[in-house]
């Protein structure tokens, strides 16, 4: 596979030695401007993907699995500030994995590391692993999960993601987990309170995933 990263490199290699070791695929490492496929959102101060630069750019290599490793601050959406944001996003052959908001003890989006390197690269680690994971992992037990805002009564849909609280694949929704008066992860038919990724890290599986979501890796030739 391809992780492709913008002056990353050190992030990029301990991706790269995260996924030999845990899913035991090679990748190779591109060093590339990504100025061209994110749509700047001015007032918020962050990026959204375009759609349709970053699948020209991205062409010529996504009949391999790719992922984009970027400090950009990415939104799903430019209505919320609050909301809108997200760690990453897998569709297809192209992985995306923000890292802005892994630096700091909150979730507030930063180029500058403020925590402890470990813990940095460990939450590196989790978000990978869990953005290649939605197209490894071939479970069947999977729910649906969406952030809700307690507040506003806001909905952002989040995919399907692991019921396991200690696995990989289950979903992360911010550096810490919300207090309930913020809002909450609806994961099936039910409201869970712990989706932060430090708290996942406390409690993580040594292997990194539940036996039924390891039982379900797949890894096809785009990887190879």
């Amino acid at each position: 596979m391809i992780i492709l990263h913008e002056n990353l490199q050190k992030e990029a290699e301990r991706v790269a030695s995260t996924f030999e070791e845990v899913y035991k695929i090679k990748s190779e490492l591109l060093n590339e401007s990504l100025e061209g496929i994110f749509k700047p959102i001015p007032e918020f101060e962050g990026f959204s993907e375009s759609a349709d630069k970053i699948w020209y750019v991205l062409k010529s290599i996504l009949n391999k699995a790719v992922l984009v490793i970027t400090d950009r601050d990415i939104y799903a959406d430019n209505k919320s500030k609050e909301d809108d944001w997200v760690f990453g996003y897998c569709v297809g052959n192209l992985s995306l994995a923000s890292l802005s908001r892994l630096k700091r003890q909150d979730s507030q989006p930063s180029r500058k590391i403020e925590i402890p390197m470990e813990s940095y690269l460990k939450r590196i680690d989790l978000l990978s692993l869990h953005e290649i994971g939605h197209d490894v992992v071939k479970a069947k037990h999977f729910e649906l999960a969406k952030w809700i805002n307690a507040k506003t009564g806001k909905e952002l849909a989040l995919g399907h993601h692991c019921t396991d609280n200690k696995c990989a694949m289950y979903e992360i929704v911010d550096v810490n987990s919300p207090p309930k008066e913020q809002g909450y992860m609806l994961l099936g038919n039910q409201r869970v309170y712990d989706a932060g990724i430090e708290n996942i890290l406390e409690r993580i599986y040594p292997n990194w995933f539940c036996n039924r979501c390891s039982e379900s890796i797949v890894i096809d030739e785009k990887y190879n």
